[in-house]
């Protein structure tokens, strides 16, 4: 299937607060935790997201990856075109 990168980026921002929770749990255990991940994730026919997982990052913190992997999985997006569809998305996270 196939969704507009707009619309799944206006979705990903919509939820930013989430991903910001998530790293903010992080920084109350390490106050330098920063980095980048990538979280693979499959949204199904119905726009609900099927799976999320951590494809690769450099934080370090399992918690703060599973969280974030978990939030991502809540998320809801438009039905794409075509069925279901697999998405890779960057995150660059810093203190401050």
């Amino acid at each position: 299937g196939s969704l507009d990168r707009d619309v799944i980026r206006t979705v990903v921002r919509a939820h930013i607060s989430e991903i910001r929770h998530c790293y903010n749990e992080g920084l109350s255990r390490d106050p330098e935790l920063a980095g980048r991940f990538v979280v693979d994730f499959e949204i199904a026919a119905s726009g609900a997201v099927s799976k999320s997982v951590i494809a690769e990052s450099t934080l370090g913190d399992v918690a703060v990856e599973a969280c974030m992997a978990a939030a991502v999985k809540q998320w809801k997006f438009p039905q794409p075109t075509g069925g279901s569809m697999q998405v890779s998305y960057p995150f660059v996270l810093e203190p401050g």
